[in-house]
């Protein structure tokens, strides 16, 4: 099977928060999996019964002022609202922040289930939340949070709901449920050996986890992250055995994959030997005629099993480990089950955590889907099924989850932060896995894949691109260090490249904090490229002036005194109102790299309708009522706007472009620079700009070929102003938390400002590009431009006098230490080095490679991480403040191109 079945369209975790013991929110359950971390303490459960069990013992019940809320924005409390009540509503409100709709959940077309054996707890944080009252949901969706997920997932596929929040919550250990474990000779007491030939019994947990949940085409259309999309599932009966194999295959037939092709299955596993025997052998039904072992987990090894919360524990485990392209180890069974060790299962229980088998890149560039799947027993215990004539309440949960491959989709997803939602009561907020783009074709003279960032080398192939840095006080001294790498590097292999390349990243650390004030990168290929690199940077140096020579090899970069200010630039500029929000997406996956990186930029500008992702980047507004806007202004500008015009660029001031223009009513649409503007207007106006221009011996550039685009900034769209301002009505625009520049008036946007109105009126506006550039980086030392317009990058650096770079999606899979980065990616590492935002290039070395004498650079292999980013509606803390005084270092960088 290599396509989608015919069951409808996948559905996508978009958000997702988690409480288990040891372990605060997705990213630290990830490092407890990856770590193999048991969390198993003595409790006083049972009278006269030893036992250990996981529990939440760091957690407490959180104490809300009067006239506060939770970070839901909540707005009243249920009366008695008990510690498991207040625990999942802290975690749907965590959730719900992490997929960015802390403000736009509470719809008539939103439902809520939380499983748990509280009874009503999700009909209390419904309720709390004012969700509409949806369903009715079976019966086992109350009980486990499997079977939650596929009933909201069923829900969203017929269009009864647009988004879902689900999970599952137990606090407490239940004297009554523990006895009737021993009585049937399931509940453990010390130890709990999972999928192993002597199983122990269960231990118990508790923890709560929800998930936010939406059609996946909607979310990739909105420009919303994704950790994975539920691809397909089906319910397995509890009996007979022989029907399991079958209804597990339903699930791959309705996902359209080949089980065959899992490469991760999260079990149940709950330590028992009945329950783990059956579970084993539908999985063997399943496996059986595969081609390949998989790796077999179960995060119940670590923080036992958690009743109605166990499924969902499973989902948020394996989806998290799919984005981190990290497989966590097994259970860590001395002596695993006889349906494994004898190889029926074609399941292994891996020793360690291992890097997600992405295979090599197809013909396109995409590298294969990552696939997993989770499996439940549902509440098929012993001790629940006792007396229950409806065995359906006992049906398991199989589900097949995918993601995409990093080329084929966004490279990188992920974009949450610490301080997602703020703090919450003796703890700090969540941390999440990785930032949103468009859809990822490799970029343009990529040579293939690469595998190491920053120091840095690129390690697939013959094309590996690395940055060697240099620090320092003394021009004479880096000089004297060049001439000596441009007279050897002909002869180093490209094991030497890769250990040069490392031990300046650690001598430019080495140099410290102190005044080391110069700082040279170059980004080489070959030994050659990295030599002539070398002897012309180290002419510059000896200049009075490093840009006096601009001719030379290229990227070679040297900053004097730069003070690690930056500034992103939203590029907004496109054929048509229909790109926009593919732009948008972009852009929010080049804040992702940022993030990764650990730059901030101190100050945003948004290239025309890209005003809007500066609003979402400046905290004006969430990320997701930014994509609503981004879509619908296009729906409202394509409705609208009068026809086609046809657009020219013209090298002057702007008293003569008006001058060129005004015969054949053409309006500025755009400056671009003092001595750079867009003009746009009727074909014929155009033709006539071009013959009276060169004429006057001015210089014209018809933009895209004469062909017309939408006649955007012009008066033209005069008509888009009524039907924009409906749009902008109903958002409350909140006061910039980062410093935001404005290409309608050229100046920093304030708290007084009617942003509405600005957004509204920019359609028949020109935009003051130039103006605003000029505002925002009078004190920076590099320009990076968040999304796919080398071109504006370009003029940006050319009406500023300052670098600019592109920044290109982010690896989202795993941190960038051990991402594949792009050639583009090197580049932007490099610009951002000399310009003073990173000095420690470090944490993004791949590991050593031997030596041209045989020996090893001191390394250890690298962890993958799940990275933590910020979102839109909670920045991290800001830059400058948005003052009207500009401030920051005086340092230049000088990029030789």
């Amino acid at each position: 099977m290599d396509g989608r079945g015919d069951h409808g369209e996948p559905v996508a975790i978009i958000g997702m928060a988690c409480r288990f013991p040891g372990a605060r929110d997705p990213a630290e359950f990830h490092d407890l999996a990856v770590a193999g971390r048991r969390m198993f303490s003595p409790a006083a459960a049972l009278p006269g019964r030893p036992l250990r069990a996981a529990v939440l013992d760091d957690w407490t019940v959180p104490q809300v002022v009067a006239g506060d809320s939770l970070p839901g924005e909540l707005e009243h409390e249920p009366p008695d609202l008990g510690p498991v009540q207040k625990l999942a509503t802290e975690i749907t409100a965590l959730a719900l922040t992490d997929a960015g709709l802390r403000q736009a959940a509470g719809t008539s077309r939103t439902g809520l289930i939380i499983a748990s054996t509280a009874p009503g707890l999700g009909d209390l944080v419904r309720e709390q939340f004012r969700f509409p009252a949806c369903g009715p949901y079976p019966r086992a969706a109350q009980a486990s949070s499997l079977h939650a997920v596929t009933a909201a997932a069923e829900a969203l596929q017929t269009g009864e709901l647009d988004l879902a929040v689900v999970g599952g919550a137990e606090l407490g250990l239940d004297p009554v449920w523990l006895a009737l474990q021993a009585r049937a000779g399931t509940l453990g007491t010390d130890e709990m050996r999972v999928y192993a030939a002597d199983p122990a019994g269960l231990l118990p947990g508790e923890g709560c986890a929800v998930v936010v949940l939406a059609r996946a085409a909607d979310a990739w259309a909105a420009g919303i992250p994704v950790y994975a999309e539920i691809a397909g599932w089906s319910t397995v009966p509890a009996s007979p055995p022989e029907l399991a194999g079958p209804a597990l295959l339903q699930a791959y037939q309705r996902a359209g994959a080949d089980p065959a092709d899992i490469q991760l299955i999260e079990g149940q596993g709950t330590g028992t030997a009945a329950a783990d025997s059956a579970e084993l052998a539908a999985l063997t039904q399943l496996r059986r005629g595969g081609r390949a072992v998989t790796a077999l987990g179960a995060v119940s090894a670590c923080i036992g099993y958690a009743r109605a919360a166990a499924g969902i524990a499973s989902l948020v485990k394996a989806a998290v480990a799919m984005a981190a392209g990290t497989i966590p180890p097994g259970p860590g069974c001395m002596r695993p089950h006889p349906l494994i060790a004898l190889g029926d299962t074609l399941l292994r229980l891996p020793t360690g955590p291992e890097p997600w088998p992405d295979g090599d890149p197809g013909p396109s560039g995409a590298r294969r889907p990552r696939l997993a799947a989770v499996n439940s027993l549902g509440t098929a215990d012993l001790a629940e099924m006792a007396g229950h004539s409806d065995l359906r309440d006992a049906e398991g949960i199989h589900l097949v989850l995918r993601r995409e491959g990093e080329a084929d989709r966004w490279a990188g997803r992920r974009r949450r932060a610490e301080e997602t939602a703020g703090p919450r009561p003796g703890t700090p907020g969540p941390g999440q896995a990785g930032a949103p783009g468009q859809a990822g074709a490799q970029e343009p003279g990529a040579p293939g894949r690469h595998t190491a960032a920053g120091g840095v080398v690129l390690r697939d192939t013959a094309e590996q691109l690395r940055v060697f840095a240099l620090r320092g006080g003394d021009p004479g001294t880096l000089a004297g260090q060049l001439d000596v790498i441009a007279a050897s590097a002909t002869v180093l292999s490209d094991a030497g490249l890769d250990g040069l390349a490392r031990q300046l990243a650690l001598s430019a650390v080495q140099a410290g904090h102190h005044p080391p004030a110069l700082r040279v990168a170059l980004t080489a290929i070959s030994p050659q490229q990295l030599a002539g690199q070398a002897e012309h940077a180290a002419r510059l140096l000896r200049t009075s002036d490093p840009a006096a020579d601009p001719a030379g090899p290229p990227d070679v970069r040297i900053s004097a005194g730069a003070g690690g200010v930056v500034v992103v630039l939203f590029p907004g500029r496109a054929e048509s109102a229909a790109s926009q929000p593919a732009l948008f997406a972009a852009s929010l996956q080049a804040l992702g790299t940022l993030d990764m990186l650990g730059v901030r930029p101190a100050t945003g500008v948004g290239y025309g309708l890209a005003e809007i992702t500066g609003l979402a980047w400046a905290g004006c507004i969430p990320t997701a009522e930014a994509a609503r806007l981004v879509a619908q202004c296009g729906q409202v500008l394509r409705a609208c706007a009068c026809g086609t015009a046809a657009m020219a660029r013209v090298a002057t001031d702007a008293e003569m472009a008006r001058t060129l223009g005004a015969p054949g009513s053409l309006h500025i649409v755009a400056c671009e620079g003092p001595r750079t503007h867009v003009l746009a207007g009727s074909t014929a106006g155009i033709r006539e700009l071009t013959r009276r221009a060169g004429m006057l011996g001015v210089p014209v550039e018809v933009l895209d070929g004469g062909r017309g685009t939408t006649p955007m900034h012009s008066p033209g769209m005069a008509g888009c102003a009524v039907p924009l301002r409906s749009v902008f009505a109903g958002t409350s625009f909140g006061s910039p938390r980062r410093r935001l520049v404005s290409t309608v008036t050229g100046r920093l946007i304030t708290p007084e400002d009617d942003v509405a109105r600005l957004l509204t009126c920019q359609v028949t506006r020109p935009v003051l590009f130039a103006q605003a550039m000029a505002r925002a980086a009078g004190a920076a030392d590099l320009i990076v431009t968040a999304g796919p317009d080398a071109g504006l990058a370009a003029k940006a650096a050319e009406c500023t006098g300052v670098p600019a770079v592109l920044i290109p999606a982010a690896p989202l899979s795993a941190s960038i230490a051990d991402g594949l980065p792009s050639p583009a990616l090197t580049q932007a590492i490099a610009a951002l080095f000399t310009a003073g935002a990173l000095t420690d290039l470090t944490p993004f070395l791949g590991p050593a490679r031997p030596s041209v004498s045989g020996g090893t650079l001191a390394s250890g292999p690298v962890v993958a991480r799940v990275p933590r980013m910020r979102t839109a509606e909670a920045p991290g803390p800001p830059g400058p403040p948005a003052i009207e005084a500009d401030s920051g270092a005086g340092g230049r960088t000088t990029a030789v191109r």
